[in-house]
């Protein structure tokens, strides 16, 4: 039987692939909030998003990333045939871990996209959510956003120190493509993974 978790985090996102600073966000929630562990989500095949690595390449290279680490990868989204949404995977979590306190991890950058989330309302009503925020970034916007989600959807956030670089998927592949060296930016075992299988060549 599955151990029930009373603190949970969730890093969600393609994944596409996991970086550096993926895993730093999670260590820093992990840290900062007592989380029992992380589990990493890489959602299904976006579909604004052909011709990337597939749901499978993906998938291997988040459970890579995960190795000799405290986090957990899970498949709940990736290899699903439909579209789906982060107020089920949120409905699923409760199921298998019922009284838990889900935290939901992100970069300071997905806030203004919150809103336009199915069923924001009741994704506030289950978890909380914890935003990284590099200390070079003003606090302004932020706060300012986090009460604007309170306000009309009821959402419970928190902001993190994160002394975060600048990292992101995108650089990674321009990289591979270019035939640079991807040390520092992507765990050993995803940079090994990348160049046996000739991603985003």
């Amino acid at each position: 039987m599955q151990q029930s978790l009373s603190h949970l985090g969730l890093l969600g996102g393609a994944f596409d692939p996991i970086h550096s600073q993926h895993l730093a966000l999670a260590g820093a929630a992990m840290q900062a909030l007592g989380l029992d562990t992380v589990r990493i989500l890489p959602c299904g095949d976006p579909p604004h998003k052909r011709g990337l690595a597939s749901a499978q390449h993906r998938w291997s290279m988040v459970t890579c990333a995960c190795e000799h680490t405290p986090f957990t990868p899970d498949d709940s989204e990736v290899f699903q045939p439909e579209k789906t949404y982060t107020v089920q995977t949120l409905r699923q979590l409760e199921c298998q871990n019922p009284g838990a306190r889900i935290w939901f991890i992100m970069g300071q950058d997905n806030l203004a996209e919150l809103p336009g989330w199915y069923e924001l309302k009741e994704i506030c009503a289950r978890c909380f959510f914890a935003v990284g925020l590099r200390p070079d970034q003003s606090m302004q916007d932020p706060l300012s956003q986090a009460a604007s989600l309170a306000a009309e959807f009821g959402a419970r956030i928190i902001f993190l120190p994160f002394q975060g670089a600048e990292v992101s998927s995108t650089q990674v592949r321009e990289r591979v493509q270019s035939r640079l060296p991807l040390d520092g930016l992507v765990p050993p075992a995803v940079a090994a993974y990348i160049h046996r299988n000739q991603l985003y060549i």
